[in-house]
């Protein structure tokens, strides 16, 4: 299969495959890239699926997962942006067992740093034995942007950073609660056997996403934790911020920000902003762990 991959990228009157494809704003991990548009649909092949667990991406993110299946009598499948300068072939895979007139295809897309949010257009083409590329198949993802949502907030704290590392935000509130990917929610419920109040957690702040967790990377390098609606009801009193660095993920240095909205203003209250590396990884990733970032209080 190898050997027809290179021959199908010598055949094609679309440009040269010495080009790895940096201008393209998706780029498919062990593939070829071609420059130029996807030749006009001249043969049968078809592709008859595309699987995406999730249809929202992020500018950055790595290695989002794709498959499908394409019709019998095709070899390998052509993918890219409809604006893109050119296009990648992923050789097609096994038989798909449920389906014995289809064959199966995989890949591992990457997305630009720079892809403007909205939707985007990822085409599709089967490509036969003789070359010929066949009717386009559209997946339309929608890259979400990274501003965090003030709508409806009473409190926000935010972390970004700026290469595709494992950092957390940690939020410790006047309590001695701490707000992390190990507890989503500040609401702690009371003992059992105690009446529990059904609007406490609607009062809390909430962590939105663990960004890059064990290093499965997201492109989203921001973390969040928002008091939102009309019951949201940050508590009084200090509170402080820190920054985890469970992982470089190969990175070098990340470089970090944090700031602090109130009532759904843009304007930052508090800003701090800092560099980790590699030494900051060590030692335990527990709820109090990470560097201070800064304090403040409400």
């Amino acid at each position: 299969m190898r050997a027809a991959f290179l021959f199908l990228a010598a055949c094609t009157s679309v440009g040269t495959t010495t080009d790895p494809g940096l201008a393209s704003h998706v780029r498919i991990a062990n593939s070829q890239y071609i420059e130029g548009a996807m030749p006009r649909s001249t043969g049968p092949a078809m592709v008859t699926g595309i699987d995406s667990l999730n249809n929202t991406i992020f500018a950055g993110q790595v290695n989002k997962a794709l498959a499908g299946r394409i019709s019998n009598g095709g070899e390998a499948v052509a993918i890219g942006f409809a604006d893109d300068p050119g296009f990648w072939i992923v050789p097609a895979g096994p038989m798909d067992v449920t389906l014995p007139d289809q064959l199966t295809w995989s890949a591992k897309a990457s997305f630009d740093d720079t892809l403007e949010p909205g939707p985007h257009d990822l085409i599709v083409e089967a490509i036969d034995g003789n070359r010929a590329f066949g009717p386009p198949n559209t997946l339309t993802l929608t890259v979400q942007s990274r501003q965090l949502d003030l709508s409806g907030s009473k409190l926000a704290v935010s972390l970004s950073w700026d290469t595709e590392a494992d950092l957390d935000l940690h939020l410790v509130l006047p309590d001695g609660t701490i707000v992390w990917s190990g507890n989503l929610n500040s609401y702690v419920p009371p003992p059992p056997g105690d009446p529990m109040d059904p609007n406490a957690a609607a009062a809390g702040g909430i962590l939105d996403f663990d960004s890059n967790a064990q290093c499965l990377i997201d492109g989203r390098r921001e973390e969040n934790i928002v008091w939102r609606g009309p019951m949201a009801a940050p508590p009084a009193g200090g509170y402080r911020v820190l920054v985890d660095t469970f992982s470089l993920c190969a990175a070098t240095t990340a470089h970090w920000d944090v700031d602090v909205f109130r009532d759904g203003n843009d304007q930052s209250t508090a800003h701090a902003e800092g560099t980790v590396t590699e030494a900051d990884t060590r030692g335990a990733h527990e709820a109090s762990s990470g560097v201070q970032a800064l304090t403040f209080d409400l």
